[in-house]
């Protein structure tokens, strides 16, 4: 056995990881296609950032594409090439990719699919009433900070519970984004706090659905979703606020919205 230590602090968010969405595990039409199935995906779902970069992009449809080679995959994998392409059909079967073929001995165009917009077309059977969002005037500054005290929706949450159960809902969202750690970090704690509290309103929430960008998402898949937010997807929507080049006018909203997408971005 190898002599392996522990993880200390924030070393574990130094490595790089494919993830696999939860959805692949969870729901139900997708439980029939085989963990090396979905390990695939994680892989291919990883490429899509590469293809970006060497801008694998189709000019027409603006779809991302990445380029095949079943050889590469099954060396990366330790499976054989036949065990990749049984693989590889699985995930079309269900639809998670699309294929086109080159010819000529090229690579193989795969689209990734987004598994998400299957979750989005179950939620339009949904009883969920539209739900007036708050709006704040355009005149006032790019800030986050200074709009703290706004809420997400026109109507202040109702929480039967009593207090104390908001204020462990509180602590466990602290750990679950690794808070003491972010403390420490260079960001602007005004911020990270208002991060925790968008996400208390939700945890805390007794609306049937909530409001991300205008569509009305059924509360469970709202909480579900953030439940895997972590101190990387922190990160990546502290980037995402750093990066803004317009002001943002609806911050709670904005940050609600950069939450939610933050695990399949």
């Amino acid at each position: 056995m190898v002599n392996l230590d522990y993880f200390y602090g924030s070393e574990g968010e130094q490595y790089r990881f494919y993830q696999i969405p939860a959805v692949l595990l969870e729901d139900d039409e997708y439980k029939k296609i085989s963990d090396t199935a979905k390990i695939l995906y994680g892989i291919l779902l990883s490429r899509l950032a590469m293809s970006k970069k060497n801008n694998w992009i189709e000019e027409d449809t603006n779809r991302v594409y990445i380029l095949y080679n079943r050889n590469d995959i099954a060396k990366k994998m330790g499976r054989s090439p036949n065990t990749i392409s049984n693989a590889m059909n699985q995930l079309l079967e269900v639809g998670l990719i699309k294929r086109k073929r080159q010819g000529q001995g090229k690579a193989d165009m795969l689209y990734v699919m987004n598994f998400s917009s299957r979750e989005h077309n179950k939620k339009i059977d949904m009883p969920c009433k539209e739900e007036k969002e708050v709006s704040v005037s355009s005149d006032q500054p790019h800030s986050f900070y200074e709009n703290r005290e706004e809420k997400v929706y026109t109507n202040d949450i109702d929480i039967p519970s009593p207090q104390n159960k908001r204020t462990a809902y509180r602590e466990i969202i602290k750990k679950q984004v690794d808070y003491e750690i972010l403390r420490q970090s260079s960001y602007d704690m005004n911020i990270i706090d208002n991060i925790v509290e968008v996400m208390l309103n939700v945890y805390a929430s007794q609306k049937e659905c909530i409001n991300i960008s205008g569509d009305m998402i059924p509360l469970n898949e709202v909480i579900n979703r953030l439940k895997r937010i972590n101190f990387t997807h922190v990160q990546y929507v502290m980037e995402c606020i750093g990066k803004s080049i317009t002001s943002i006018h609806r911050p709670n909203n904005y940050l609600l919205a950069a939450l939610y997408n933050a695990p399949v971005t």
